[in-house]
């Protein structure tokens, strides 16, 4: 390859690496939502929420846990 292509392929490169970079910084609008939507959207998920059923012991007395410490 010449020189001078090489030369082209990089200067492309570059310009797409940029233009990319920008569109990866430039920040999205941010949306102004209100203190009441937040606290109706956390007492929802409280009211929703699963508490999950306690631990079971291990069935296969091979297995043993670890503890890591």
């Amino acid at each position: 390859m010449s020189s001078d292509l090489l030369d082209s392929m990089a200067e492309v490169a570059e310009h797409k690496w940029k233009t990319q970079e920008k569109q990866i910084i430039s920040p999205k609008p941010i949306r102004r939502v209100s203190m009441a939507s937040v606290m109706r959207l956390a007492t929802t998920i409280k009211e929703n929420a699963v508490i999950p059923p306690p631990a079971l012991p291990a069935r296969n007395p091979e297995v043993q846990t670890v503890d890591m410490c």
